[in-house]
Parts: C-alpha cells; structure tokens; sequence
C-alpha cells in the first residue's frame, strides 16, 4: 500500500525535473546551475530512499537503522529546501522586476497621455 505511491512520487520528482530544466533552460538560462544542484540533491534523495528499502527488503536491519540514524536524509531533505528556495526566490525577482518594467511602462503612458491632453486643450 505504501510502495505504490512511494513509486509513483519517484517518477514524477523525475518528470517534475525535466519540466523544470524545459523551462528554464529557455527562459532564465542563470538558474540551470541552482536546477543542477536541486537535481544532484532530489537524485541522491531518491537513492538513500531506495538504499534504506532495498536493506529492509534483505533484513539488513543494521544497514538500513544505520541510514535513518545518521542523518543524511534530513541533511539531504534540507538542502533541497534550501536549493528550492532560491530557486524560487530567483523566479520572484524576475517577476518584480517584470512588474516594475510594467508600472514603469504604464507611468509614461499617463505621462504622454497627459502631455496630449494638456496640448489638445
């Protein structure tokens, strides 16, 4: 009952990264480096999460509480969070900034309609 979904979010962590990498590699090619991280990251993830279930499927009990005990997974959970996060932060600049060029854009408007208007009177 619980491989299935397990299963299934490992698959779309890898499509979820290939729409990812699609997407930025043709709008904001700057941040291929942080979707490298975040991807070295979710893969190593993904591999510890397989590493643990396969020791538990073999009854290598020592190996597999050994890889819950040390910490990695955390370690690794916070890392992505961190890559994630300034991915997102990135994609948030670019949205001010596109806001900014619109409200800048949409000043000269008023301007230039005002100018008109002044001139027409």
């Amino acid at each position: 009952d619980y491989l299935d979904p397990y299963r299934l979010a490992a698959e779309d962590v890898i499509d979820a990264l290939a729409a990812l990498r699609t997407y930025y590699a043709g709008r904001h090619p700057q941040a291929l480096p942080l979707l490298d991280e975040l991807e070295t990251l979710a893969l190593r993830k993904l591999s510890e999460l397989d590493t643990t279930k396969q020791a538990f499927d073999e009854g290598r009990q020592d190996v597999w509480r050994n890889l819950l005990l040390t910490g990695i997974g955390k370690e690794q959970m916070e890392g992505l969070r961190r890559t994630a996060d300034r991915l997102l932060q990135l994609e948030l600049d670019k949205v001010d900034a596109g806001r900014r060029d619109l409200l800048s854009t949409l000043q000269g408007s008023r301007i230039g309609v005002a100018v008109l208007a002044l001139a027409l009177l």
